[in-house]
């Protein structure tokens, strides 16, 4: 019962609603027989209860967060969709919301109110989807597809400090390395439940790392590639001939190519970044070439 109790605390604070005020003075009776059951059937008389439990509470946080009071037996949510319960509606309000802003805030858009409008505008963007797992999915692809692997590193670090402030730790790890000494720290001082909630984190901080050195990787190979095919032509461009050439004779064909790779690298688009190497590379022994 403690559990269900503080299921529904915790979507009504989802949903900006003071859920433990709101449950405050809360005494239900809830008589659950299974004498002469089989053992499915005590199981479904068992799980009724605990629905009706969920109901209650529920119908309690949604008359809160639409100021409704007193007898709240014939209660029913204006945000209520047709057959729903009261505990489901508070679930699927509270889902969508927040998922939708676990997105909007990645994508960088205005997030909906934390309210039960709010929730209920989420849901219906949602529903623009198929559903809130269509939406999850849709929106994923998206931001893989749309936005560089810097602004998705920059965020999925954000959203790893967050998490890890509301643990109490301040500062995110810089290395795999130094995350598990936080794990091993939280287990050498007894604290089993922070070293759980570190675990839960761990596949965040790994794909950071790896996005990290992948990044890294990429920005040094490019930054070794070489304008030049031969040493020749490095030669060449050394001379003062050369150096006159490059000052003096580069078009706006090259200046446009270069201005691409830095906002290609600033951006972390490495395969474009690499491709505009290439290409300035290409003019760039031609701007150099003597017969020109």
């Amino acid at each position: 019962m403690a559990g269900i109790v503080r299921g529904v605390a915790d979507m009504a604070d989802t949903l900006g609603i003071a859920g433990r005020d709101a449950l405050k003075g809360f005494a239900t009776q809830i008589k659950i027989s299974t004498h002469g059951l089989s053992d499915s059937d005590a199981q479904e008389a068992i799980q009724a209860g605990f629905t009706q439990l969920s109901d209650e509470l529920a119908r309690m946080i949604l008359a809160a967060g639409e100021g409704v009071s007193g007898n709240l037996s014939a209660f029913t949510s204006a945000f209520a969709r047709r057959g729903e319960s009261a505990s489901e509606t508070l679930t699927r309000l509270s889902s969508a919301l927040a998922t939708a802003n676990a997105w909007l805030d990645r994508l960088g858009k205005t997030a909906y109110d934390t309210s039960l409008a709010g929730a209920d505008a989420a849901s219906k963007w949602a529903g623009a989807f198929g559903g809130l797992e269509a939406m999850s999915e849709a929106v994923s692809s998206y931001y893989a597809g749309f936005y560089s692997p810097a602004e998705r590193l920059a965020q999925a670090r954000e959203e790893l400090s967050q998490a890890l402030a509301g643990l109490g730790i301040d500062a995110l790890p810089g290395s795999r390395q130094a995350f598990r000494q936080l794990i091993d720290a939280a287990f050498a001082s007894g604290d089993s439940d922070l070293a759980a909630k570190l675990i839960q984190l761990a596949p965040a901080m790994a794909e950071i790392t790896d996005q990290a050195q992948a990044l890294t990787a990429a920005l040094k190979d490019l930054d070794t590639q070489s304008l030049y095919r031969s040493g020749a032509e490095a030669l060449y461009a050394a001379t003062s001939e050369g150096h006159r050439r490059r000052l003096t004779g580069t078009d706006a064909t090259v200046q446009g190519l270069l201005a691409e790779v830095v906002r290609a690298i600033r951006e972390g688009d490495i395969n474009n970044a690499r491709l505009t190497a290439r290409l300035l590379a290409v003019q760039e022994r031609m701007s150099l070439d003597p017969a020109r």
